[in-house]
């Protein structure tokens, strides 16, 4: 019913008509009516239709507040000539409530476009995701909004406290905008300025009424670079020469909790400590972002030099990290846990050798290494072997050596308690070569 006479929907309701009347009156000053006193009748607006539909949940409605407070400024700006409002004072709001998606502006400054549209500087947190950059836009009849600059993009996942309580944890890698000179590296076309698409829900669900669990979706056009520079990764010992190139991508269910939702193919690049590769970096234990690598058959160049290595590479909160076997000159060192630095390689293991080779003008000596650690300088040719529990093994096992040894391309060195033949000395400078010391 859109028009009716206040005495007729007085009668119906067995209400008042004076009531009716002051009820009337209110909803015509709110807009919701039309009223006519001297007739005594009402039509009703689309507006009022409108409401109630959405308060049935019938149909879709705005779910936008801003909030404004100010101490000593003006709240608002209206420039006639650009048909803009700068609003000030805007610590953060929800462009729906429903649908989680907050932002927070720069300066606490946005501006209000034509049709509800706004633009901002600053941090839209979107389910699990946390976007931040410049000369965003919230394109309100369409939904969505236009980042033309992403400056990072932070992730987070759900876990349960000692309390058992769910509470978000932030991954401790971000997303950074992709520039020209890192997709280069990783072998990739040229970009432009990382920008990309939030879809915040259907344009018909402004509301949330809907539960669509694709959404929001992120649609990130020029992909981005993930770096491995956070104190939290091995302390900080990792530059931003090494990182994690990510193509244009496209993510939705960002309100997805499950960790298993957040991950990106793409290529490592390691600054030359191993070949560029292509992997899918995803959500490891320790809420970092990972992988786990086969290295291929014929294993990979180190450090660009002569070393090679084969088995798998794990990257997680305790850096960059291999099990397998490094082939360096004529020495061939086994290890379950070899950690990589980004100008040397550090690890222990029970099993390493030497064979009887040579490599260049000199002939490495024959040797076994049942237990040792190891650091290796791959840029100061010095891969150093230190005794632990048992002797290093010379010649066939005629000799035994207590101390350390250092392999490069001059030959073998070290220094230490030498056993052969029933004669013991030591010595601070031996050397090694083919068949005597």
């Amino acid at each position: 019913m859109r028009e009716f006479f206040v005495g007729d929907f007085a009668l119906a309701t067995k209400r008042d008509v004076r009531e009716m009347q002051n009820a009337i009156d209110f909803l015509a000053q709110k807009g919701m009516v039309e009223y006519f006193p001297r007739q005594n009748f009402v039509r009703v607006k689309e507006k009022a239709i409108q409401i109630y539909r959405s308060q049935q949940k019938k149909t879709d409605y705005d779910n936008l507040k801003i909030h404004s407070v100010v101490d000593t400024a003006t709240n608002a700006t209206l420039n006639f000539a650009k048909r803009q409002m700068t609003i000030r004072g805007v610590e953060n709001f929800n462009v729906s409530d429903s649908l989680n998606c907050t932002i927070f502006p720069d300066s606490a400054t946005i501006v209000l476009l034509q049709n509800r549209d706004l633009k901002f500087n600053g941090r839209i947190s979107a389910g699990n995701f946390e976007i931040t950059g410049k000369d965003f836009t919230l394109k309100y009849d369409s939904f969505f909004i236009n980042m033309k600059q992403i400056d990072s993009i932070g992730f987070f996942v759900t876990e349960k406290n000692r309390q058992g309580q769910t509470v978000r944890k932030r991954i401790d890698n971000s997303m950074q905008g992709a520039d020209s000179a890192r997709a280069a590296t990783a072998g990739l076309d040229r970009v432009r300025s990382s920008g990309g698409t939030l879809y915040i829900s259907r344009p018909n669900n402004k509301s949330g009424r809907l539960k669509t669990a694709d959404y929001p979706r992120l649609d990130a056009t020029n992909g981005g670079v993930i770096y491995f520079d956070r104190k939290e990764i091995l302390n900080g010992t990792y530059d931003r020469s090494i990182f994690f190139m990510v193509p244009p991508f496209k993510l939705d269910s960002l309100n997805d909790a499950d960790p298993a939702a957040i991950n990106f193919e793409g290529t490592f690049v390691s600054n030359g400590m191993f070949p560029n590769f292509k992997e899918k970096l995803h959500t490891m234990p320790d809420k970092s972002l990972g992988f786990d690598h086969y290295v291929p058959g014929n294993g990979y160049q180190l450090f660009k030099g002569e070393g090679n290595f084969k088995g798998n590479i794990h990257l997680d909160k305790r850096g960059i990290r291999t099990n397998g076997k490094i082939d360096y000159l004529a020495a061939h060192v086994r290890s379950d846990d070899f950690l990589f630095y980004p100008d040397s390689v550090i690890g222990k293991g029970q099993r390493a050798y030497m064979l009887k080779e040579q490599f260049g003008n000199v002939i490495f000596p024959q040797a076994s290494f049942p237990n040792y650690n190891m650091v290796w300088k791959p840029r100061k040719d010095e891969l150093r072997l230190n005794t632990t529990t048992s002797d290093f093994n010379f010649y066939d096992s005629t000799a035994q050596l207590r101390g350390n040894l250092v392999v490069s391309k001059k030959g073998v060195s070290g220094d230490g308690t030498l056993k052969t033949r029933g004669t013991e000395l030591f010595s601070k400078e031996m050397n090694f070569v083919s068949d005597q010391f």
